[in-house]
């Protein structure tokens, strides 16, 4: 979804636009990769209560990043801003497309 929005802000906008469209990508793909990398690490020797824990952390993680990276957005992209929200929000429907369609 992001390198096709990147494609295609790139033959509309030229480069800086490609970027922060690519940038909306990464902001929905980098935050959800540390997640499941959280959850992951550890192996499943954990008791309810940690698991539950882990992913509430993990959670916390996930929003600080995503809004980290969103505050970098707006100072590196200001006019472009736009671009990078735009591909944020298709792939965060596109995430939930494939996760309601079970794939």
């Amino acid at each position: 979804m992001s390198v096709v929005a990147g494609g295609a802000a790139w033959i509309i906008g030229g480069t800086e636009l490609a970027a922060a469209a690519l940038w909306g990508g990464a902001m929905a793909i980098v935050p959800m990769l540390v997640f499941g990398i959280r959850l992951s690490v550890g192996g499943v020797d954990r008791t309810a209560k940690a698991a539950l824990s882990l992913f509430y952390r993990g959670e916390l993680v996930k929003l600080s990043l995503t809004l980290l990276m969103c505050a970098a957005a707006i100072a590196v992209f200001g006019t472009q801003f736009v671009a990078t929200i735009l591909t944020f929000a298709g792939c965060q429907v596109a995430y939930f497309i494939a996760l309601a369609a079970n794939w």
